[in-house]
């Protein structure tokens, strides 16, 4: 797994096939009304240990592969298909499914860049030139400015 930082997407190959997941502020949006509470909710719980439920993380797996430009838009139907088969290739199978949800929800920005680059970091996820995670550029120069 790895991700874009240009198209905040995130690339991951499951059954031999490289997938794109991006989740977009309409997706985000949607996933809400899906779940029936605020995101950030969720997230917090989910920083505090608790595991979002299995319906979540379908909803926004499919959400994510859906809207992440890949060849063929992805139904309900196969986005569930394609995240069991994600899970059973996976080495740590519900907990790797959390592991994307988290990335997903980093990537897309909803957390600011300091948000994103801990998860990120916490995670070890790489961007596609193969560069761990780090400070983005505007976050190194705002750090700059405050110390001149």
């Amino acid at each position: 797994m790895f991700y874009d930082r240009i198209t905040r997407r995130i690339h991951e190959e499951i059954g031999g096939k490289e997938y794109l997941f991006c989740l977009t502020i309409g997706g985000l949006a949607e996933l809400e009304d899906r779940i029936g509470q605020p995101l950030m909710q969720l997230m917090s719980a989910a920083s505090q240990g608790n595991l979002p439920p299995i319906h979540v993380l379908t909803d926004a797996f499919w959400i994510a592969v859906r809207d992440g430009g890949n060849k063929k838009r992805i139904n309900r139907e196969e986005g569930e298909k394609l995240l069991s088969k994600y899970m059973e290739e996976s080495e740590n199978g519900f907990a790797d499914a959390v592991n994307l949800f988290m990335a997903l929800v980093a990537v897309s920005g909803l957390l600011g860049a300091r948000g994103r680059n801990n998860i990120i970091k916490k995670l070890g996820l790489a961007d596609k030139d193969g560069n761990p995670a780090g400070e983005e550029k505007n976050v190194k120069q705002a750090k700059a400015t405050e110390t001149e």
